[in-house]
């Protein structure tokens, strides 16, 4: 389903689209030249609204989780969710099967599709939907801030190809970004021990000294106070 949407995608939008890669639940500018928006450059939600348009696959009950976990980010930051456009901007939430992904930030118009976060069938868990909105309102994967060997280490052997082989790329490297706050294990940012394994081995692993958090990282389901800080710091 995967290479058929993205077949489609590039059908619409064209030879440019080959700059872009979709993968999992981010999408990111020019994967294949290592290269990734800085918290610093990513175009952030104008007045920290996020306007929401549903797909009709989307039931009213889901648009209710989604809106009620934007709200918890809307209790530790200047963000919030509404239904329908703002300053003819709009995040169009679609229910394709098979992913969990949000476009960063405001970031950039992917053509036809515009701006877009996915939300399958497995996704509608309070913690994903706190991951993804994390995402759509600018933040990075905390595994993949770029002081994370100092804390953790990734083990690429046991890493699934994924999308287009492009897996470790994408979801595991490191990215470019703005050290606002300390490293957070229990960052809703954060993957568990076991993220993407092809083999059921760990694919992220504590380094000595931080063994207390190797089955709780990116299983916490809510807000660290540090995810606070940094959403706080990004909307003032």
């Amino acid at each position: 389903m995967r290479k058929i949407y993205l077949v489609l995608f590039l059908l619409f939008v064209g030879p440019s689209a080959l700059a872009l890669t979709r993968i999992d639940d981010m999408i990111i500018d020019s994967p294949a030249q290592n290269r990734a928006a800085a918290l610093l450059d990513v175009k952030l939600w104008e007045d920290g609204i996020l306007p929401l348009q549903f797909d009709q696959g989307i039931t009213d009950s889901q648009k209710d989780m989604l809106k009620d976990a934007c709200a918890q980010w809307g209790k530790v930051a200047k963000v919030k969710c509404i239904e329908g456009a703002y300053k003819n901007r709009v995040l169009f939430v679609s229910a394709i099967p098979g992913g969990c992904w949000s476009l960063w930030g405001m970031g950039f118009h992917i053509g036809i599709m515009g701006r877009q976060m996915n939300l399958a069938q497995g996704c509608w868990d309070t913690g994903v939907l706190l991951h993804e909105l994390g995402h759509a309102f600018g933040l990075i994967h905390e595994h993949q801030r770029p002081d994370r060997d100092k804390y953790i280490t990734i083990d690429g052997s046991n890493v699934g190809a994924g999308f287009l082989g492009l897996q470790m790329k994408v979801n595991f490297n490191y990215q470019d970004s703005v050290l606002k706050t300390d490293y957070d294990f229990l960052s809703i940012m954060h993957y568990p021990n076991t993220a993407f394994s092809k083999n059921g081995k760990e694919t992220i692993i504590p380094k000595p000294g931080y063994e207390k958090f190797r089955y709780i990282m990116g299983r916490t389901g809510q807000l660290s106070a540090r995810d606070a800080q940094l959403m706080n710091q990004l909307y003032k």
